[in-house]
């Protein structure tokens, strides 16, 4: 059982009244370090073989959570579809919490300036990265995850959903750069496009957590509800979401011509 830590009442008592303090990889590892220690003192040749080869194991899955681990370890029913969104939620959290804090103004970043002259030509080289961006992790939720589900009993079906995972968070780490770059260089003048290009970049962000909150629906209390479930996450952008980078382009143009400038 992936979730479950055989406590006496008053510890029990205490941990569900604090959860704050007791935090699922809290209580994972004092269970991994306790049968450890009894397995060590007690157990047999082969338990200490297979605690060794356990641990060889998890070597792979260090940047994740022990919980994710653990699912890794027990493998319960379903349990690929609870890796991938334990897994997710542990990689991708971290770079959701940071592009919310860039645009709440949290922090700077010095990503450089353009001189106004190579301004348009500079965000006219960034705008196509976005769409290859969305289109890659829309292969990767869609295509590739579902592939490395496919391959159930076999011990790399566990390296590839967490492979998958982290390539998802690569990809929002590359998003959540080109958003810092577009939102800290210092623009033309009466030129918007990089606040018009930051919507784009909310609807990637923000779908992405819609795998885990959906592959956990499928569950209750740690039991798959039995059924056929069928999901896809599309990165379509907004309706006008072209005729607004037209017409902030169309804005910039006029604005760097009143400059003296002539654009083509």
């Amino acid at each position: 059982m992936s979730n479950g830590i055989w406590l006496c009442v008053m510890c029990h008592t205490v941990i569900d009244k604090e959860e704050r303090n007791y935090s699922p990889d809290l209580l994972f590892h004092w269970r991994n370090s306790h049968e450890a220690k009894i397995t060590a003192e007690r157990g047999k040749p082969k338990e200490l073989i297979r605690l060794r080869e356990e641990e060889r194991q998890m070597n792979d899955f260090a940047d994740v959570s022990l919980f994710a681990q653990q699912i890794i370890r027990d493998k319960p029913p379903g349990w690929e579809y609870q890796l991938t969104a334990e897994a997710l939620d542990n990689l991708f959290t971290p770079i959701l919490r940071r592009w919310k804090g860039l645009h709440a103004g949290s922090y700077t970043k010095a990503v450089g300036q353009q001189k106004p002259d190579h301004y348009l030509r500079w965000v006219g080289a960034q705008i196509p990265e976005l769409p290859k961006i969305a289109e890659s992790l829309g292969d990767l939720i869609n295509n590739r995850l579902k592939e490395a589900w496919g391959a159930r009993g076999c011990q790399e079906t566990q390296k590839e959903i967490v492979h998958v995972c982290r390539m998802i968070t690569a990809r929002a780490t590359r998003l959540l750069e080109w958003d810092e770059a577009m939102h800290f260089v210092t623009p033309a003048k009466g030129f918007e496009i990089p606040k018009h290009l930051s919507k784009g970049v909310a609807v990637v962000m923000e779908k992405i957590p819609e795998i885990s909150s959906f592959l956990r629906s499928i569950f209750h209390e740690g039991k798959a509800i039995p059924g056929t479930y069928t999901r896809t996450i599309t990165f379509d952008l907004s309706d006008d979401f072209d005729t607004g980078l037209e017409d902030a382009m169309e804005a910039g143009r006029l604005a760097y011509e009143k400059r003296g400038r002539r654009w083509t």
